[in-house]
């Protein structure tokens, strides 16, 4: 049984501007302190430096953006989709270690608000589901388990 669970993600928020390859980062006039990333309506692009390139093969990421596609076409490298929560939300468990930039080509123009993102064990993650939140995240460094 896991006693407290720890978001391993630094800026849990995304309150940090990332880098981007062939992408327009811009303030957000509706989400104070969030950016927005406007990939080119056709061609490779995406948000750079959201999670280290030494995150363990089988952590779980979690991502909320806000977009009219929602998360649907979000890929984030050397990863792979477990689980969608709603239209805005996902999982990801890592497979290689190595770069873990966030594919927005399949956005075709579209801007994306990177909301929030986690970090986790696989063992915390599932003891996240089981806690019966909405979608496994929380913006603190560490929740208790009771």
């Amino acid at each position: 049984m896991i006693g407290q669970i720890v978001n391993q993600q630094t800026d849990p928020n995304c309150l940090k501007r990332y880098g981007v390859y062939n992408a327009t980062v811009s303030s957000s006039t509706s989400l104070k302190g969030k950016f927005v990333y406007t990939p080119p309506a056709s061609g490779t692009s995406a948000i750079t430096g959201v999670i280290p390139s030494s995150v363990p093969i089988g952590r779980t990421i979690t991502v909320m953006v806000s977009s009219k596609s929602g998360v649907e076409p979000l890929k984030i490298q050397n990863a792979q989709r477990i689980a969608k929560f709603g239209t805005a939300a996902a999982a990801f468990r890592v497979t290689t270690i190595g770069d873990h930039a966030f594919w927005l080509a399949d956005y075709q123009g579209e801007p994306v608000t990177l909301i929030a993102v986690g970090q986790y064990t696989t063992n915390e993650y599932l003891a996240l589901l089981d806690a019966g939140l909405d979608w496994p995240w929380f913006d603190g460094s560490m929740m208790p388990l009771n």
